[in-house]
């Protein structure tokens, strides 16, 4: 999460939607800051699943006045770059089938949803630039470059499709996503 006194904005960074990239450009070239000092805290260490303090979906004590906005990424392509994400970082995570890492793990990437209940305006990655416009953001726009980048390639079947499907059902309907066929 990053505020921007100077626009009286919050970004409320969802895990796997152009988060890093964007965060790097906003801090760059429009003034925003870290919300929370400690970034590179662990998460909660009876809780797993718990977020990160830069994925907080609420803003900071302060800040309730702000906008608050948020990017979200097609359910299905953000759960592929989760995986390969924590397949890179997590050693015991790199030997599991993506069926075996769904099952797993499903539950403990927020939900899109809950950052888009706790924004004012919401972009889809898939229009980032648009959106940022919209928002103001237009400064150096062409230095917004993808970074933390973990490619694609998992092997979908029936059930692990089926699972991700239902888990982020409310997703596909709140961001404006198609459910595939």
């Amino acid at each position: 999460m990053m505020v921007c006194e100077a626009r009286c904005q919050v970004f409320l960074h969802n895990p796997k939607a152009a988060g890093i990239a964007v965060g790097n450009w906003l801090r760059k070239h429009h003034g925003y800051v870290d919300a929370a000092p400690d970034l590179g805290a662990p998460r909660h260490p009876d809780r797993p699943d718990s977020y990160l303090w830069r994925h907080a979906p609420t803003p900071p004590d302060g800040c309730e006045h702000y906008e608050k906005w948020c990017i979200v990424r097609h359910p299905l392509r953000r759960w592929e770059s989760y995986f390969n994400y924590t397949r890179r970082w997590e050693p015991e995570i790199a030997g599991l089938s993506f069926d075996e890492f769904t099952a797993a793990r499903v539950t403990w990437l927020p939900k899109q949803v809950v950052y888009v209940q706790a924004s004012d305006y919401w972009i889809q990655v898939e229009n980032l630039q648009a959106g940022l416009a919209e928002l103001g953001l237009t400064d150096r726009l062409e230095e917004l470059t993808r970074e933390n980048v973990t490619g694609q390639g998992v092997l979908w079947t029936d059930w692990s499709r089926a699972r991700v499907l239902d888990h982020f059902h409310e997703d596909f309907h709140r961001c404006g996503y198609r459910l595939p066929r």
